[in-house]
């Protein structure tokens, strides 16, 4: 009789047959894009309280008490992913609340890479949308399989939260990016400030505004051997060899994996056509200060021998 009577009170949290089950508490369980782990943790303990006198009964292997073992599984996995995805939200606000001295810092160049928390948003939400569609609907004949390995719909609000969360984020470092390049920087600063706005997934390097800081540190770069641009070698040095034709190779590794991908505005080609014209002037004046200092020692050996 007591085994009876918690099989009823198992089978009124779902208040359905046993053979409605999978179709009501464990299906609206996986399709559910509202849930969290407070609200799961709740239905798994009311679930778990029920069981547990079902098998000091003896009731273990009773349909009802292992339909809801499975709807339990559904139930634990999804406590595990709503985690991961509040856990994350939570380290992302965190790192971008100290945004202001993560920039300095990645200036300045005492921090070398981004902190971890701001990198790799779209990857992680990627990684635990269900794919195919709702893992309402995929298929559970291997039901041990599935309940291990399915994600999350992807209309989750938690995820859509951490999207809308990720684009705000990369908007602020890509204004951030332009900002600092205004100050002018080298490139491998500004690919250490960018590389948040880029990491965190909500721009692509073929960006306007990232196009536009490349530009701001091309032209810092190139103007950084403004001492050496007259052709006639009226230079107040000797000309930095190998430097010139160094920095058109960065410039160019940086514009190169852009120009493929880049979106076809005017505006956009503008600016590459003129990064490509800044590397090329900069190949030229290497070349001017090779031939100058060529021609200085050869009439500098013609003298000493006369």
């Amino acid at each position: 009789m007591a085994l009876m009577k918690s099989l009823f009170e198992l089978r009124r949290v779902n208040k359905t047959d046993d053979d409605e089950v999978e179709e009501g508490l464990m299906q609206a369980t996986l399709r559910d894009p509202a849930d969290k782990a407070a609200s799961l943790q709740e239905k798994h303990a009311s679930i778990a309280g029920i069981q547990a006198p079902i098998e000091d009964l003896g009731g273990t292997r009773h349909a009802t008490n292992c339909i809801y073992g499975r709807v339990l599984q559904v139930i634990e996995r999804k406590i595990h992913l709503v985690e991961r995805v509040e856990n994350r939200t939570q380290a992302l606000v965190k790192a971008q609340a100290d945004r202001v001295e993560i920039s300095r810092k990645l200036v300045q160049g005492s921090l070398q890479e981004p902190p971890k928390d701001l990198m790799g948003i779209k990857r992680f939400i990627a990684n635990l949308t269900h794919p195919g569609g709702n893992p309402a609907d995929a298929n559970k004949s291997d039901f041990e399989a599935f309940a291990s390995s399915f994600k999350l719909p992807g209309d989750h609000f938690l995820l859509e939260r951490l999207r809308v969360m990720s684009k705000e984020v990369s908007e602020w470092w890509l204004k951030e990016t332009l900002r600092v390049a205004e100050t002018g920087v080298n490139l491998d600063v500004l690919d250490r400030v960018a590389a948040v706005a880029l990491g965190c997934g909500g721009v692509t390097a073929d960006h306007p505004v990232l196009l536009q800081a490349l530009m701001f540190c091309a032209r810092n770069m190139k103007n950084d051997f403004k001492d050496f641009q007259d052709p006639n070698g009226v230079w107040p040095r000797s000309p930095p060899i190998g430097k010139a034709n160094l920095t058109a190779d960065r410039i160019e590794r940086a514009i190169n994996p852009i120009m493929k991908h880049a979106t076809a505005t005017p505006g956009v080609k503008k600016m590459l056509e003129e990064a490509s014209t800044i590397c090329k002037e900069l190949r030229q004046m290497e070349g001017v200060w090779k031939r100058m200092l060529g021609r200085q020692k050869r009439l500098s050996q013609q003298a000493s021998v006369r």
